[in-house]
Parts: structure tokens; C-alpha cells; sequence
């Protein structure tokens, strides 16, 4: 499990959550793995100032969510 702060509606949340990154598909002749997309896998918690908004949140705003969670993670690569 992972955790990033994020800006949702401007505000500032830290986010717990999985992350599987980009994993390129193998070559060659006896290739077998096709890799996979980066994603998040699950968000468990979106926190502000010690109090967890995940239930009023993240339902209607996952693809949003997941957005910045990938934005911050490149920014902070």
C-alpha cells in the first residue's frame, strides 16, 4: 500500500492506496507475459486534517481520483 498527497476540489487529501505500475509485454520468440497498464488498483483512504472522506467521495469521483493519484505519483518520479 502506497500513500500520496493529492488536490481534490482544492483540497489537499493524503491517499492510501495500491498501485500497480506499467510493465512492458515480453519479446521474442518465446515470449509469454503481454505486461499490463499502470492502474490503481485500490483506494482505501482519502484523508484531510485526520478525518477519512473515502465513503462521501470516492464512489462518485473514482476515475477524478484515480487521475490525480497517477498525476502526483509521475510528479513525484
Amino acid at each position: 500500500m502506497r500513500k500520496q498527497e493529492i488536490v481534490f476540489e482544492g483540497i489537499e487529501f493524503i491517499v492510501e492506496f495500491d498501485y500497480q505500475p506499467f510493465e512492458p509485454a515480453e519479446t521474442g520468440v518465446e515470449a509469454q507475459y503481454p505486461g499490463c497498464e499502470e492502474s490503481i488498483e485500490g483506494v482505501y483512504s482519502m484523508q484531510h486534517k485526520g478525518t477519512d472522506f473515502f465513503d462521501l467521495l470516492y464512489d462518485t469521483n473514482e476515475n477524478k481520483i484515480n487521475e490525480l493519484i497517477l498525476e502526483a505519483i509521475h510528479d513525484a518520479e
